[in-house]
């Protein structure tokens, strides 16, 4: 599996139409969702419209090539049962399949919340499609791990029982129930 060019946002418009409140950061100036769409699309993850364009917003990239939303990160805000876990996990499988090593660490305020998400995304990297660049998960309760032949690693596990503090080598920290995140947290899991 090899990346793309990263493409233009001109296709992000259209997201003003359906969210009641979308800012686009100003440094973007290509995403890399072309590739990551189709990494997904190959291992069986297709996603609706409104998924696409959200994709290409989180995955945008700035002059550098480097992610812009990188330092404050991408905050979506959602109603519940609409897609977000489906679209976030389809990322960061998508990067832990192309980028070897990746460590991405999944945190949600509650225990069965971290669960939950774990059983979710180990559904996705159960298909046949992607069975053969998986390695065997660790579902050790509360420090569940996705993990990849390649050495990427997706790990779940409650911030209200310390999870996530400590780890090095950290490239994508995902913030589940961040209505009740405290910067405590965010402080004891940034670098």
């Amino acid at each position: 599996m090899s990346q793309q060019e990263p493409s233009s946002l001109d296709q992000l418009s259209a997201l003003s139409k359906h969210a009641r409140h979308v800012t686009f950061p100003a440094t973007i100036t290509s995403t890399d969702w072309p590739w990551i769409e189709q990494i997904s699309s190959r291992v069986g993850i297709e996603y609706e419209p409104w998924q696409k364009e959200l994709g290409a917003l989180i995955t945008g990239l700035d002059e550098n090539g480097l992610y812009a939303s990188s330092i404050d990160g991408a905050t979506i805000s959602v109603c519940r049962q609409a897609g977000k876990t489906f679209l976030v996990s389809g990322i960061c499988v998508s990067l832990a399949l192309v980028r070897p090593k990746t460590l991405i660490l999944w945190t949600a305020h509650h225990n069965a919340t971290s669960a939950e998400t774990f059983r979710h995304v180990s559904g996705v990297t159960s298909s046949p499609r992607i069975q053969r660049f998986m390695a065997r998960p660790s579902r050790s309760p509360g420090r569940e791990s996705i993990n990849f032949r390649n050495g990427s690693r997706i790990k779940f596990g409650a911030r209200s029982h310390g999870f996530g503090r400590g780890i090095p080598g950290v490239d994508v920290i995902v913030f589940d129930e961040a209505q009740i995140l405290k910067q405590q947290d965010i402080d004891a899991m940034l670098p």
